[in-house]
């Protein structure tokens, strides 16, 4: 199941590139993920996810935005 959040341009004037922000249900790990790009998968709850965006420990924009918009929509 994937539900449609949000859409935009990150790069509005530089690039014609766009992120979609979904959420979807993940039953499992299907495959294992790039270590040299990706430095850990895990599972945490919507508590944790607003901790570490409050502690500032998310420093990837495009991450951080698709998961303020999450929260926005719960």
């Amino acid at each position: 199941m994937t539900d449609f959040i949000y859409s935009y341009n990150s790069s509005n004037g530089m690039s014609n590139q766009v992120f979609n922000i979904v959420k979807s249900s993940a039953l499992s790990i299907v495959s294992d993920f790039d270590k040299n790009e990706i430095k850990e998968v895990k599972w945490i709850s919507v508590k944790e996810i607003k901790r570490v965006i409050r502690d500032n420990e998310i420093k990837d924009g495009l991450s951080l935005t698709a998961l303020l918009f999450y929260l926005l929509k719960l």
